[in-house]
Parts: structure tokens; C-alpha cells; sequence
């Protein structure tokens, strides 16, 4: 404070003290709650926690971050926490020591599968009543989750052995369905959470108990013993596999040695083996013997009959044994038995006959051999019959060709014969087209006559109006005949000459017989001009 007075100056001074105080804390706003995942190789989430919004009347502050398993003194940054839902505090603080809290939740969820290993090779052998458990731990190899304990499972993927193996359980049933198999089995690892993961193995069934084998006693049958070589148990008898293990008769092997002939005589040899995980346990054999039970005789053959065929069959066709009438073919055989093998054959002598309708005589040598009989030789055993048949016929050959003229033209300017073809055909009942016998006979227009063999009477003649007679006969003497004319001409046209310069008077004619002539004519005939018209070759013309 200041005083004027005259020509003096009083100063005082006071000090006067203000104390500012803050007492109000800083605002944080609300934070959004976090869910975030666990890593793939631990059960931490790492994870960035987001800054705080906050306000202060002063404008400066501090932030410490809690999260219950860490401390940040950052606003927001990066943190780790376990799987769980977790509490995550934010404190803010400014220069006057004004704090203020704001909570956030963060879960760490584990989205992270677990991990499934299992054993490369599992081996399980079955027990004397042919069966096997294989328990979960068995194919286990380490598999574990990040986060904690796990679950485990385990089911087949196919199986005959019951009816639940495809379930998930604990332990599974093998059997001897299961041997030399691909038995696939999968294992489940389930973590906490309840996230699963697979993993799968071939698991090897194995027999070591060793069965025995047994074959059929040898036997010996009938030779018409009828069997099937797909199935010689069904007949001779199966093999017993008996003992341990889960081989069956289904597993033997048979092969067999067929040593009977067409006779059906012989042995039958089977054999048979059982192998077991690979090593060969058991073989034997059995051996059926096959043999006959009625012997082969002369009396079961039925012999031809001798027989005589008149105006019916004669061809090699007709005669041929298998075309005969029954009992005058082959010889019949009665009670031949599946162990013989018969047979026959023939060879036939031919006497030929032209008299008195006999045309030929066959003599048939029959032999009948059985190749499974021996004689007491060691020959074959065989027996022969002849049988006599005999053909009479006396039916003459059939004329098939034409009777009809045969005419053939020459131009030849010489007049030399002139060829034409002369022929004639005919079939027989008895005897074959080519085995007829011709003979012809060619009578010229001059008398003269031309013989002849055959058939064909074809070749070159003169000019003029002819004959060829044919005979025909068969191989049992049977004739018959036939023939036609044939006319050699010259078909070459005449020369014709005409008189020159004619003339002729006319006659009065009565036309109607009055007495009295009505015109003049006059007859005129061919010769009346003609003036040595000719046929170079002699033939008559007009």
C-alpha cells in the first residue's frame, strides 16, 4: 500500500497464500469385454489388452494394468493368460493421487484340438478260445492336449466278431475272422472341452496255437462210382483238423492225381496239406482205388441180322449200318458196364450179281472188341460175326433228258461236217449217275452207222438229217433206252439267177365255165425265171 504525503512515499506489503486442490479422480470408460484362443503349443492366450479411455480435470495420469497373473504398467499391451475367464483390472491415477478402478472380463477359450498319436505296428495274439481284447492303451502313443488331461476311445472299423466293435469303448474284440486281415482301429483323444482329434493303426491278429491234421481212411469202390473232382469230400470223405488254433477244414488244401483210365480202372490219390501263420503243420493222402465188379461176355452181343432188300435200299447211304432197320445195323451190346470200353467195327467183301434181279451180296465181317478186357493171353478181347445182306433190283434206269430234234446251222462256205453236242442223262434208284453204263449207236442219213461209250455222243458230222440212239443199263443189269434225230444243215442262202429279158402271151380264160372266155392271162412258175439258182452245199431249197 502506498501513502503520498509532501515529499514522502510509505510502502507496506501483506503475502497472501492460495491452495489449489484436486480431489477428483480420473474417469475411465467402460472397456468391452475379450474372448480370445489359446495357442497351438501351449494353453496361454497371448494377446494384446486394448487402452483405457480416460479423462481427468487435470489432464495427467497414470495406468497399471492387472490381470490376476500379470502386472502391466502400460495403458493396454500385451499380456498372457491361461485357459478361463479372468478378471482384468485397470487403475488409473493422477498427480493429486486421485485413483480410479474400471473391470474388464477376458476368456480364454481352447480352440485348439488335441493331439492324437498312436502306435505304428499293434500285435495281438488270440487265446485258446480263439478270441482277443486290445484295450485303448495298447495303440496309445503320447497323444495329449496342451491344457490338461484327455479322453480316450477307441472302435474298429469293420468287424465280424460282435456286434458293438464299431462302437466307441475301451477295449475291442478280435476273433479268427480277424486272421491275415487289415484290421483298421481308430483312436479318439477328446481334450476338456470336449475337442477331439482321430488317429488310426492296422492292428495284426495272430494264431500261435498249432492244429493238427487228419485224412480219410483209403478206400476202394465200384468203377461206376460217380464223383465230382470240385468236391471228391462229398464222396470219399473230408480231413479233420482238430487241436488248437482257428484252422478249420476250410483251410486244407487238397490236390488230387487222377491215375484211372478209360476204363475207368485205377487210383485216385488225394493229398492234402494245412499250413498255419505260414509254416506247414500237417499232410497225408488218401488213395481210392477204383475196380470193376461185373466181367464183359460174349453172350451180352446181339449180332446183325443176314437180310435181303429187294427194289429198297442199295446205295452205300442205304447199306450204311447206322441207316439199317434195328437189329440189321451194329451189333447191340446188353449190361456193358461204365468199366468197359466196347467197340465195333466192319469191313465189307462185295459180290456183284447181273442175273435174275440179284444186283450184289455183301459179306460185313463185324468185329466187336472190349480195349478193358484182356484174355487170358494178354491179348485184347474180341469176338467176330459175319453178316450177309443181300440187294436184288430190277429197276431200269430213268431217262431224264429230252427226245425232242437237235438242229445245228453252219455257214461254212466249204460244206466240211459241221460239230453238235449229243447228249443224254438218266438217274437210277440203285445204282449212282456215274457209275451208269452208255453205250450209243449213230445212225447217218446214208445208213452208215457210228457206235460209241458214254454218255455223250457229241461231234462233228456231215450235213444231213440224222439219229443217235442211247442204252442205258444199271449195276444190277438193268437196260433201258432212248434217242432223238439231229439235223446237220447249211444255213448259208442260196445264190439265186434270174433269166433276163422274159416274155409271154396271154391265154383267154373262162373263169366261170360258160363256155365263154371273160380275160386273157397267163400262169407263170418259179422255174420260168429261174436261170440256175443253186445251194453251194447241196441242200435242198425251194
Amino acid at each position: 500500500m502506498e501513502e503520498s504525503g509532501g515529499n514522502s512515499t510509505n510502502i507496506q506489503t501483506w503475502v497472501q497464500t492460495i491452495e489449489i486442490k484436486d480431489k477428483v479422480a480420473p474417469v475411465i470408460a467402460q472397456i468391452a469385454d475379450m474372448t480370445v484362443s489359446t495357442g497351438s503349443n501351449s494353453c496361454l492366450a497371448t494377446f494384446t489388452l486394448p487402452a483405457a479411455s480416460i479423462t481427468d480435470n487435470c489432464n495427467t495420469w497414470t495406468v497399471k494394468i492387472n490381470t490376476g497373473q500379470a502386472v502391466l504398467n502400460t495403458n493396454g499391451g500385451t499380456t498372457s493368460l491361461s485357459a478361463g475367464v479372468h478378471s482384468v483390472s485397470y487403475v488409473a491415477t493422477d498427480f493429486c493421487g486421485n485413483q480410479s478402478t474400471r473391470s474388464m472380463r477376458v476368456t480364454v477359450v481352447d480352440r485348439v484340438e488335441p493331439i492324437a498319436i498312436c502306435e505304428t505296428r499293434t500285435v495281438v495274439s488270440l487265446k485258446e478260445d480263439g478270441t482277443a481284447w486290445l484295450h485303448k492303451e495298447s495303440i496309445d502313443d503320447g497323444s495329449f492336449d496342451e491344457c490338461g488331461p484327455v479322453d480316450l476311445k477307441i472302435r474298429r472299423m469293420a468287424t465280424t466278431c460282435d456286434a458293438i466293435g464299431t462302437q466307441w469303448s475301451d477295449q475291442l474284440l478280435f476273433c479268427c475272422a480277424d486272421l491275415g486281415a487289415q484290421n483298421m482301429v481308430i483312436l479318439q483323444v477328446t481334450d476338456q472341452v470336449g475337442r477331439t482329434n482321430q488317429c488310426m493303426v492296422s492292428v495284426e491278429v495272430q494264431d500261435k496255437r498249432i492244429p493238427t491234421l487228419a485224412c480219410p481212411n483209403n478206400t476202394t469202390v465200384d468203377c461206376t462210382t460217380a464223383y465230382d473232382e470240385n468236391d471228391l469230400s462229398a464222396t470219399f470223405g473230408y480231413p479233420v483238423v482238430a487241436g488248437g488254433g482257428c484252422s478249420t477244414v476250410d483251410d486244407v488244401v487238397e490236390t488230387f492225381t487222377d491215375n484211372i483210365n478209360n476204363c475207368r480202372i485205377g487210383d485216385l490219390v488225394r493229398s492234402f496239406t494245412l499250413t498255419h501263420n505260414g509254416v506247414l503243420v500237417g499232410a497225408c493222402s488218401q488213395t481210392v482205388a477204383f475196380r470193376p465188379i461185373q466181367a464183359f461176355s460174349a453172350s451180352m452181343i446181339q449180332w446183325p441180322k443176314d437180310t435181303t432188300f429187294v427194289n429198297s435200299a442199295c446205295t452205300s447211304f442205304d447199306l450204311d449200318p447206322e441207316n439199317l432197320p434195328a437189329g440189321y445195323g451194329e451189333p447191340g451190346i446188353s449190361g456193358e458196364g461204365v468199366c468197359d470200353l466196347v467197340a465195333s467195327s466192319y469191313d465189307d467183301d462185295v459180290y456183284n450179281f447181273t442175273t435174275n434181279g440179284a444186283c450184289f451180296k455183301i459179306v460185313r465181317r463185324w468185329t466187336v472188341i472190349n480195349w478193358c478186357v484182356r484174355r487170358p493171353d494178354g491179348t485184347i478181347w474180341q469176338e467176330s460175326r459175319d453178316q450177309v445182306i443181300v440187294v436184288m433190283n430190277n429197276i431200269a434206269p430213268r431217262i431224264l433228258s429230252q427226245t425232242t430234234k437237235r438242229e445245228v446251222c453252219s455257214y461254212n462256205a466249204d460244206c466240211t461236217p459241221t460239230s453238235i453236242k449229243l447228249t443224254a442223262s438218266a438217274d437210277d434208284d440203285c445204282t449212282p449217275a456215274v457209275e451208269l453204263r452208255w453205250r450209243w449207236t449213230i445212225t447217218l442219213e446214208n445208213g452208215s452207222k457210228i457206235y460209241g461209250t458214254g454218255n455223250d455222243a457229241s461231234g462233228t458230222y456231215p450235213f444231213g438229217n440224222h439219229r443217235v440212239d442211247y442204252e442205258v443199263e444199271d449195276k444190277c443189269g438193268n437196260i433201258n433206252y432212248t434217242g432223238y434225230p439231229f439235223d446237220v444243215k447249211s444255213c448259208k442262202a442260196p445264190v439265186a439267177y434270174c433269166k433276163q429279158g422274159l416274155s409271154t402271151g396271154l391265154v383267154p380264160m373262162d373263169m366261170d365255165g360258160n363256155g365263154t372266155p371273160e380275160v386273157e392271162m397267163s400262169i407263170l412258175t418259179p422255174s420260168f425265171f429261174d436261170n440256175g439258182s443253186y445251194q453251194s452245199c447241196g441242200t435242198r431249197y425251194n
